[in-house]
């Protein structure tokens, strides 16, 4: 466990985001106030902290009141949160990477407390990158179905791999987009089709995002100027949150509405 903690600090995180993320860890959701008692981190401070491990894709919160906070799989997050790092500080990235490897996160699962989270939260991430990995996270667990709703299509540059693994696996997948406006939603759209997704156009609706195999919902929230939407280069523009949900009844009402535009065009 401690060789844990001294990786994290030599990372960058501070005293705080190391003993929040681990007690995260070992107790599962927490709220700010029991991140409070059982971390010994003043109150106030939590929040800051909390805003920062999830800025880095180490945690999600819900939308809730009182918010509670759930820590991300240790692994995956170490290994984007290092990704993106390695542009910057390449050579000292590399270094933690190969020490990465060789920690004991069993150790963690051992300490492991069993919690008493109910399910059907609103989850939140942040982040482009994070972004990115949640959708590919959720997408590789499809075994039947996939419904898609999205303005460009614009993902389509870090998905195609993964879309085409599952439809070749048996994963039907459809897809609402806009009429495309510009060359760039052309191509999406073409590459789709090309690997057996179902696309339909002239879809104007306001959300955006995923649907898998009927249990969970990927809602995704891009703020910036649409008119640029689809065209390489230009996602440093936009913000990306996500919103995982469980609950059936919001699964089914997504459901609704995607089927509800699909019949209609």
């Amino acid at each position: 466990m401690k060789n844990i903690e001294n990786f994290l600090r030599e990372l960058g995180f501070s005293e705080y985001e190391t003993r929040t993320y681990l007690t995260l860890n070992i107790h599962g959701v927490c709220t700010a106030e029991e991140i409070s008692r059982l971390a010994n981190i003043p109150l106030p401070r939590v929040y800051d902290t909390i805003g920062q491990l999830q800025n880095n894709g180490f945690v999600m919160v819900t939308k809730t009141r009182p918010q509670r906070c759930k820590a991300n799989d240790m692994e995956l997050a170490l290994k984007n949160y290092l990704e993106r790092k390695r542009t910057t500080v390449n050579k000292e990235i590399d270094n933690f990477l190969g020490r990465s490897s060789e920690l004991d996160l069993s150790v963690l699962k051992r300490m492991s407390k069993p919690t008493t989270e109910d399910n059907w939260r609103i989850w939140t991430i942040r982040g482009k990158k994070n972004a990115v990995n949640m959708r590919h996270e959720f997408e590789n667990r499809a075994k039947k179905e996939i419904l898609m709703f999205s303005g460009d299509a614009s993902f389509i540059r870090e998905d195609y791999p993964v879309l085409e693994k599952l439809i070749k696996n048996g994963v039907k997948i459809k897809h609402l987009l806009r009429e495309p406006k510009n060359e760039a939603r052309i191509e999406n759209i073409d590459r789709l089709k090309s690997i057996g997704v179902n696309v339909k156009t002239g879809y104007n609706g306001s959300m955006r995002g995923q649907i898998i195999d009927n249990k969970h919902v990927l809602a995704i929230i891009k703020y910036g100027k649409d008119e640029k939407s689809g065209i390489p280069g230009t996602d440093k523009e936009f913000t990306y949150e996500v919103l995982v949900l469980d609950n059936p009844v919001f699964v089914n009402i997504f459901k609704d509405y995607f089927n509800l535009n699909w019949k209609q065009l």
